[in-house]
């Protein structure tokens, strides 16, 4: 089985670089081949709630997902910080389109599957951030039914989308100049230690961190692509996980 896994695109309307990179992504000759397709979130810059907009907003990414549905393709959304409480309109998207629900999951939490004998987990990767406290602290808070009964139900579509802006600024420090990319995959690759030990796993396939990392200890691997708008990549999974160019190469 071939897998390829990509999060952190950060697809914005009108923003151009965002699309090409998510469609040179779909493009490229290992995601053609690939059996399955791992969304590892924060794909969206911003897309909460159940917000029938979105549809219309982000028509170019779901013209794209119904292409890969229709190809036969097995696609998994894990959520992200950026693009939560989606089940809905996913659903109403598969539906409209008449594509095989069977080959689409949505997922809120990390995934675990069994891959060449070993035990990976595919998160997105704010698991690798948990000495984060204030970012744990807004976890709670979206993911509480109180958080997705005010999105859903209560906070219109231009609200919802003001929201998010703190999400959004919060996840541009980590493309700053200033900002301090050594000391901090060090602190993730603690983390990612941390995983290893909490799970049990083998393999760690993440992202959240924008840090592009291949860190391996006491033959445990964890792989992140890093902010593809910035790094050009994303990870494939055959014979052995590896961080992929999407210019072509392996790296």
């Amino acid at each position: 089985m071939q897998i390829v896994t990509i999060s952190d695109v950060h697809i914005r309307p009108n923003c151009e670089k965002s699309y090409a990179v998510w469609e040179n992504f779909l493009t490229h000759s290992k995601v053609k081949s690939a059996d399955k397709i791992i969304l590892l979130g924060d794909i969206f810059d911003l897309m909460i709630g159940e917000k029938r907009q979105y549809l219309n907003l982000y028509k170019r990414f779901f013209d794209k997902l119904a292409e890969l549905l229709r190809e036969g393709k097995n696609v998994v959304y894990i959520e992200g910080n950026h693009d939560f409480h989606l089940e809905s309109i996913f659903k109403e998207f598969l539906n409209k389109e008449g594509l095989n629900e069977k080959k689409f999951q949505y997922s809120k939490d990390e995934l675990i599957l069994e891959v060449n004998g070993k035990k990976t987990l595919f998160c997105h990767g704010d698991l690798v951030d948990h000495t984060n406290e204030g970012f744990k602290k807004w976890k709670k808070v979206y993911r509480s039914k109180i958080f997705k009964f005010l999105v859903n139900r209560i906070i219109p579509f231009f609200m919802t989308r003001r929201l998010g802006e703190r999400a959004s600024n919060n996840s541009k420090k980590r493309n700053t100049p200033n900002f301090d990319y050594e000391k901090a995959k060090i602190l993730y690759r603690r983390g990612a230690e941390h995983v290893f030990n909490t799970f049990n796993c083998d393999v760690i396939i993440s992202g959240h961190t924008h840090i592009k990392d291949h860190y391996e200890i006491d033959g445990k691997l964890y792989l992140n692509n890093g902010f593809p708008q910035k790094h050009m990549s994303f990870i494939h999974i055959e014979d052995r996980a590896q961080i992929i160019s999407l210019e072509g190469s392996s790296e």
